[in-house]
């Protein structure tokens, strides 16, 4: 008799198209014979695509031990930056101590730049604006350089402000939270002011402009947007958000750190919470997410997979090799990113956009085929084969394995590919 079904994904180079009638034809074949055997597609076993994507822990020069890493940016392919909490290891009262790293060879090696064990950084955002000037929010004040770290101020009048976050639009125009308010500066940082229409009791963590007009933002208690410039703005939904990633004016992925993963695709409506099999019943679990375009977006976390990677938008993640609980992520194209952690952990990979385990979303274990019901993964014309009650030669029981094409991934190289093998036939 037919045993569980096995489905495989792997890339590779294809041929040629499959045509919308050749695709129905072959899963209007296999579905037949699955009838005829009484066999339904109810669970397959994970397998690793092959080439995975290899991230590299980059070594760190330096003595000091780090707790863990807060966030990690790169300004392009050499320029980068790191900060977070280190320890001498020698005094309690210093074990909380601010630090921040610059590399110019893309993370090969690290300077310490600032060190302050006055300075705690927690769940604190790097604002690179060019290559020499750099903005941190920390708990005592804004700290910034404009000489690559070589020297760092505070800006007069915010130490022990406790700001959460600074992000600027263009060298001159920025914002910065802190304390329930919203900060506002016009001439690159010299001075700020309140902004007045900003009515939310809320500490921001993350602030988001697209183009002039539109600002994504996200905190303890939901997620806002403003379509003109920060004049008006509208909480677009109620729960805590401490990371978002903003697409364009009306696409954004966002997530909580025990709620899970969402996205909007109109600029106003949030999808349910999605959650990634291996992070549930974690605390503290979703920490980073990173979307570069529409399709390539990365998530880190804490838990038994701590990096998913997606290709199309969301619909199918995929776990990659990364080894330890990571907090931050930043990518600066399909393929070069840097991952950062607990226990100082900073990684590097050029394979980013390469596929790992396939990760299940939400319980959805098939990626493809269900008996009865149309999948929402398969193409349009593969629903019509699921209504087709025909009585045909049982062909799994006369060949070992049929292997065919679902789909593939906006005409990449790589290529979905489900095998459904007999293994009654197998001595």
């Amino acid at each position: 008799m037919l045993e569980d079904a096995i489905t495989t994904k792997r890339t590779g180079e294809k041929a040629g198209i499959v045509s919308s009638f050749g695709l129905v034809v072959r899963i209007a074949i296999l579905i037949i014979a699955l009838i005829v055997s009484s066999v339904a597609i109810t669970s397959y076993e994970t397998r690793t695509v092959e080439p995975q994507a290899e991230w590299e822990i980059l070594v760190r020069p330096f003595d000091m031990s780090v707790d863990w890493w807060d966030d990690i940016a790169f300004y392009n392919a050499t320029e980068g930056w790191v900060i977070g909490q280190g320890d001498n290891g020698t005094d309690f009262e210093d074990k909380y101590n601010g630090i921040v790293m610059h590399t110019s060879n893309g993370g090969r090696d690290w300077d310490l730049v600032f060190a302050d064990s006055e300075v705690f950084m927690f769940h604190e955002k790097i604002e690179i604006v060019d290559v020499d000037t750099v903005w941190i929010a920390t708990d005592e004040g804004l700290l910034h350089t404009e000489n690559r770290g070589e020297d760092w101020a505070f800006v007069p009048g915010t130490a022990s402000s406790n700001f959460a976050t600074v992000t600027f639009r263009d060298p001159s125009y920025g914002m910065a939270s802190i304390s329930r308010k919203l900060l506002y500066t016009d001439d690159g940082g010299s001075s700020w002011h309140d902004l007045e229409t900003w009515s939310f009791e809320e500490t921001l963590f993350e602030i988001n402009f697209v183009g002039d007009d539109v600002i994504w933002a996200c905190g303890y208690t939901g997620i806002y947007r403003s379509p003109d410039g920060g004049t008006t703005w509208h909480r677009q939904r109620n729960r805590s958000t401490n990371a978002m990633s903003v697409i364009d004016e009306s696409k954004a992925w966002a997530l909580g750190w025990d709620l899970g993963v969402s996205h909007c695709t109109d600029g106003m409506t949030w999808s349910e919470d999605m959650t990634v099999s291996g992070w549930r019943d974690t605390y503290d679990h979703y920490r980073d997410i990173e979307f570069i375009d529409e399709d390539n977006g990365w998530l880190v976390g804490n838990g038994l997979n701590t990096l998913a990677y997606t290709p199309d938008g969301g619909i199918n993640w995929y776990s990659q090799s990364l080894s330890g609980d990571m907090t931050s992520i930043d990518f600066i194209n399909e393929t070069h990113g840097w991952a950062a952690g607990w226990n100082g952990v900073i990684a590097k990979t050029t394979t980013g956009n390469l596929f790992g385990s396939k990760l299940i979303v939400d319980g959805d274990e098939i990626p493809g085929l269900g008996m009865g019901v149309s999948h929402p993964r398969l193409p349009k014309s593969a629903g019509l084969v699921n209504t087709i009650l025909l009585i045909a030669i049982p062909i799994l029981y006369i060949v070992e394995r049929v292997v065919f094409v679902i789909k593939r991934n906006r005409n990449k190289v790589k290529e979905t590919v489900y095998e459904i093998s007999n293994t009654s036939s197998r001595h």
